[in-house]
Formats: C-alpha cells, structure tokens, sequence
C-alpha cells in the first residue's frame, strides 16, 4: 500500500543524517528502486552546521531524514530546527525506514525506545483476538479429524516413527511449554525421544544435514504448515495464538539470547503459528536471519492491531493455497 501511495508522488530529493548498517541499507534500497519517488542526493555521516544550508539549497533537498543519534544533540537539534523553519521536512529516519520495509531499524534500539514505542494493547483488540483464536481452533479441530487419517496413514509409509512429534519451545515471558505438530523427518534413533531432540533443535535450521531427513510428505506437510495444525491444542490452551512471533527452540533461543541485543523482547507477546516475520520468510536459519526476524517482530509488537492480523492471516491462506494449487 505504501508503495502504490508513494509511487504517484513528486520525487523527493532526500538528505540522510545518520550512520550504521540500517542507513547504508535505506540507502541502496532507494537507490535500486527510483520508482518509489524517492531520491537520496545526500548521505552525510557528520554534521557541520556551517555547510548543511548551503548542500541543502544547492541540492533542493526537500526532506531531512535524521537517526536519533543526531536528534539528542541539543546544538544539532537547533540547526536541524532552523531547516525545518525554511520548509525543509525533518523525518525521523527510523520512523521512514520502517515505513519502507515493514520492519524495525534494530540500529535505533535501546531501552528507552521500548518504553515510548512497546504500548500495551486495549482489552477489546485482546478480548477479539483471543476469542477469535478458540472459534478458528474449533473449526480447524473438525478439519484435522477428516485428515487426520489420511495425514496418518502418509507420514506411516513415508517414514518409520511416531506421527506426533512434541518439543518444548519459549512461549509467553519465556515460560516453557510443549508443542504438538506433525512429523516431517526421518528418526535418527529407533525411539520418539531420540527423535525429538534432531527436530531442528540446532543454530543452522537449515543445514544439510536436516534438510536431507525432510521426507516427501514432510516436505509438503511444512510447505502447506499442515504440520502445524496439532499445534490447535496449544491455541485451546492458550499457550499460542494463530498470530505472533515464532515459538522458538529453547537452546536456540538461549544462543541468541546472548548474541542479540533486546532478543528476549519477542517473548512479551504470545507466540504465534504465522506472524509478520513469517510471512516474509524470515527464521532463524543464521545470527542474520536472527537480527531481520527480530527486526520484523518488533515492527509487529509495536503496530499490532485487528487489520494487521487479518493482513497476516491473508498472506499466509495465499501462501498454502497457491502452494497447493488451490
């Protein structure tokens, strides 16, 4: 939506204030798509307060983007006031970023950030949400009963092991809980135990070594999240919702506790079968995929709300459907 808005506007010749990966990145987006209608003629990692009136009329600079870096310097502040006064928009750089790519600039973080933006939601959005996560499990707990069978029946021949595979993820406030979900790979060991403890519970998710023991029925029960629907059982329970980020492995979570700032924050909501970083394809295959998925979340805790979950809930459908080729 933002794309399609921004698409029939003026071109608008940008002056960036600001450093850090996530500039860099704004940076080279905008220039790789001029048809957004944005033009950075300026990225300047260093104020001098002598040159930037003169880059800006030289350059017609219609907006100033500026990281909170810059916005806490007092003597700055002023001389970015005083081109705001001469018709200059001054943005937030964060604010814009996110806007853009649908995401939180995780160079902008730190605790302070979290107590202005991380409001509670009200009890109605709640109350609805909640409420809609028990009629949607009730529905789905009669589709799993016609499938179940067949699902059964598929995993059998596909693979030697139990049909249910359980493991113990961080759910809300990092509290433990056990999931329920269809197998999708291959038993190491003759004994479920053995099993559940190679179901992905490594850093690199994505590694060879897993991928290789996702077995043919596996493989489509992840693509259509099939796999998933037992998961219904902790939505009843209200250990899941239907939306929110990804319930995480406890040992994963540990790590990555440890090596990304603010990671526990993803545990303030309830945990989710979708959520905005999943449709966007963002696991925690690496540390990076770790910080994008991250950045993605906290974009969801900040602007959470009914429209945003039906979004979700939207992209998701059309992600099984067009799979299956519905």
């Amino acid at each position: 939506l933002l794309k399609s808005f921004i698409s029939a506007q003026p071109i608008l010749n940008i002056l960036i204030l600001g450093r850090g990966n996530n500039v860099k990145e704004l940076v080279g987006f905008l220039g790789e798509n001029p048809q957004l209608g944005f033009k950075i003629k300026i990225h300047i990692e260093a104020f001098n307060e002598n040159e930037i009136e003169g880059l800006i009329k030289n350059n017609n600079i219609d907006t100033m983007l500026v990281t909170s870096e810059f916005r806490r310097d007092k003597n700055l502040s002023q001389h970015i006031y005083k081109q705001m006064l001469l018709g200059v928009d001054v943005l937030s750089f964060a604010e814009f970023y996110e806007n853009v790519f649908g995401k939180i600039p995780l160079d902008a973080l730190e605790e302070s950030w979290f107590l202005e933006k991380i409001i509670p939601k009200n009890g109605f959005y709640l109350f609805v949400k909640r409420l809609a996560d028990i009629i949607l499990s009730l529905a789905l707990f009669v589709v799993l009963i016609v499938l179940f069978p067949i699902i059964v029946l598929l995993i059998k021949l596909s693979s030697w092991g139990s049909v249910i595979f359980s493991q113990e993820r961080v759910g809300l406030r990092e509290k433990v809980i056990t999931i329920y979900k269809f197998r999708t790979m291959r038993s190491l060991k003759n004994t479920e135990a053995k099993d559940s403890l190679f179901e992905g519970n490594e850093l690199n998710l994505g590694s060879s070594q897993n991928l290789s023991r996702v077995f043919w029925f596996g493989k489509f029960l992840r693509k259509t999240r099939l796999d998933e629907l037992p998961q219904i059982i902790n939505v009843l329970k209200g250990e899941l919702s239907f939306i929110g980020p990804r319930v995480e492995y406890i040992n994963l979570h540990n790590h990555l506790n440890k090596e990304i700032s603010y990671y526990q924050i993803g545990t303030i909501i309830k945990p989710g079968l979708t959520g905005w970083a999943q449709i966007h394809g963002k696991n925690s295959n690496t540390i990076k995929d770790a910080k994008e998925r991250l950045a993605y979340d906290i974009y969801y805790i900040k602007n959470r709300s009914l429209a945003l979950d039906l979004i979700i809930a939207l992209k998701t459908l059309k992600t099984i459907f067009t799979f299956s080729g519905v």
